[in-house]
């Protein structure tokens, strides 16, 4: 059974946080330990692109302690100094995010759709199997804040125009 998890990510960050390398708002990810004891993650693998498992390897010596949390900026930077720099960006558009272990085998994916500016995706509680959005992310601490409800478009009951008699318009959504 997992308990590391693709716990949540901002694939659009305007704002929300800046890195303590480069002082740059990055795309960002979250892992997740649910474990009781800490997990070594050396020589995994993150990737976004789910045909690419071993695109970018987490540096040797890297733990998740029980519980905790740790970030990874997706800002093709492909380095670690303080913090942890992927060789790759998300995509705004939509795409994948995968965690696979030191043999490749997969731990952990998400295929997420189109994201807005500042507000992450993430799971809720942490480690579960349901995806949210947030308007208020949390990098590096738990999803339990309140959720941001994504609706779809209104529908409208009658086509714009001009109209010579009285309508009756009806919105729902």
């Amino acid at each position: 059974t997992n308990t590391i998890f693709i716990n949540e990510f901002l694939a659009s960050n305007s704002f929300n946080i800046e890195d303590r390398d480069f002082d740059q708002n990055s795309d960002w990810l979250e892992l997740y330990n649910a474990d009781e004891s800490a997990i070594d993650i050396s020589n995994w693998f993150i990737t976004d692109n789910l045909d690419r498992p071993n695109k970018w390897k987490i540096p040797e010596g890297t733990i998740i302690q029980s519980g905790e949390y740790l970030i990874f900026w997706a800002d093709n930077k492909d380095t670690s100094i303080i913090e942890f720099h992927t060789s790759f960006a998300l995509s705004q558009d939509g795409e994948e995010i995968g965690l696979f272990d030191s043999d490749t085998n997969l731990v952990d994916s998400i295929i997420f759709p189109q994201q807005s500016v500042d507000i992450s995706y993430g799971r809720k509680p942490d480690g579960g199997k349901n995806w949210y959005y947030f308007d208020t992310p949390t990098p590096g601490d738990s999803n339990s804040q309140s959720v941001f409800n994504k609706l779809d478009p209104p529908l409208f009951s009658v086509d714009a125009g001009f109209y010579n008699t009285s309508q009756v318009l009806e919105i729902s959504s």
